[in-house]
C-alpha cells in the first residue's frame, strides 16, 4: 500500500467491494493485517459504505462506529446482503449486549441489567461459540495420568500437529485445535488431515505397534510455533475472537487455529511420517 496513492487504493477498495464476498477482506491488500495505518484505512472505508446504509445516526455508531473496536479483518467480517438495511425496519430493535447483558429470562421475553423487558414472540438460542476446544472437552476424556482434557488445558491448548496431544495415547482428531481448521478451506483441511490419520494407522498396523502419542517435548515446540505465528500482525488484536478463544469468560487467550497455512501446515505433517512419526511416542505390541 505505502507504493500507491489514495486515488488508486480507494479504486482499488471500490473494485473489490463491487465483486462483493470475500475479496474486500481477503482479496485485498495483504498489509491490512500487519499495518495498523493500512488497516485503519480500509475499515474507514468499509465504515463510509456501510453507513451510507444506515439512515438512523444512532445505528450507524452502533453498527459501524468511528472507531474500530479491533483491527478489521481479524474477527470474521459481516460478508452479507442487505443485512445493515434489516436494522432500519420497525420490527427490528438492535440491544447492545456488551452494554446491557441479558439478566434473565422472562415469561414474556429477555430482561437486559438496565431493566428493560424485551418481549419476545421466539427465542433462539446461539450455541457452539466455545469454539475449537469446546467439542472435545466438554467430554470426560482422561489420559494415562488419568487429568481429564478439561483440566490439561485450563491453562492453554496444546497438541502435537494440531491432532494429538501427549498423554492421550491413540487418539486423534479432525478439524480441531492447533490445525488449520477456520484458517482454510474446511473440506480440504479435513481431508488432509483424515488422510494422515489414516496413513499412520496403516504404519502402526503394519509396524505391530499398538501406541501412539505425542512426546511432550514435540508437543512444547509445535504448540510455541503455532503461538508465535499468531502473534504476527494484528490478529491478537482482537478482543471477543473465538479464534483467540477471548470470547468466553476465563478462557485463556491464545491462537487456537494453526495460521501459517495449509502448504506449510502439510509438510510439517508429511515430514513427521517420513520420519516414522518422529515426535510421537511409539511402543510396538506385546503380543
Amino acid at each position: 500500500m505505502a507504493e500507491t496513492t489514495l486515488e488508486e487504493r480507494t479504486l482499488a477498495f471500490e473494485d473489490r467491494w463491487d465483486k462483493g464476498g470475500f475479496h474486500f477482506w481477503l482479496g485485498s491488500y495483504s498489509e491490512l493485517f500487519s499495518n495498523q495505518k493500512d488497516n485503519d484505512e480500509a475499515y474507514a472505508f468499509w465504515r463510509r459504505k456501510v453507513r451510507e446504509r444506515i439512515p438512523d445516526p444512532e445505528l450507524q455508531e452502533k453498527l459501524a462506529p468511528m472507531q474500530a473496536p479491533h483491527p478489521f479483518g481479524v474477527e470474521r467480517s459481516s460478508l452479507e446482503q442487505r443485512y445493515f438495511e434489516v436494522y432500519s425496519q420497525s420490527n427490528v430493535t438492535l440491544v447492545n449486549i456488551s452494554k446491557t447483558p441479558i439478566e434473565q429470562i422472562t415469561r414474556n421475553g429477555l430482561q437486559t441489567n438496565d431493566g428493560t423487558e424485551h418481549v419476545l414472540d421466539v427465542l433462539v438460542f446461539a450455541t457452539g461459540f466455545d469454539m475449537v476446544t469446546g467439542g472435545i472437552t466438554t467430554i470426560d476424556i482422561r489420559g494415562q495420568d488419568g487429568v481429564s482434557i478439561k483440566e490439561k488445558w485450563a491453562d492453554g491448548v496444546r497438541s502435537y500437529l494440531g491432532v494429538a496431544s501427549a498423554t492421550y495415547p491413540n487418539m486423534f482428531w479432525i478439524y480441531g485445535p492447533q490445525s488449520p481448521s477456520s484458517f482454510s478451506n474446511g473440506p480440504s483441511s479435513i481431508e488432509l488431515t483424515s488422510e494422515w490419520i489414516i496413513d499412520c494407522i496403516k504404519f502402526m498396523k503394519e509396524n505391530n505397534i499398538s501406541s501412539i502419542v505425542p512426546t511432550e517435548e514435540a508437543q512444547h515446540a509445535y504448540s510455541e510455533h503455532v503461538n508465535q505465528l499468531g502473534s504476527i500482525g494484528l490478529r491478537a488484536g482482537a478482543k471477543t475472537s473465538w479464534y483467540l478463544g477471548n470470547n468466553i469468560q476465563g478462557k485463556k487467550t491464545q491462537m487456537l487455529q494453526f495460521p501459517g497455512g495449509i502448504p506449510a501446515y502439510t509438510k510439517l505433517c508429511n515430514d513427521s511420517a517420513a520420519r516414522g512419526y518422529d515426535g510421537f511416542d511409539l511402543k510396538q505390541s506385546s503380543a
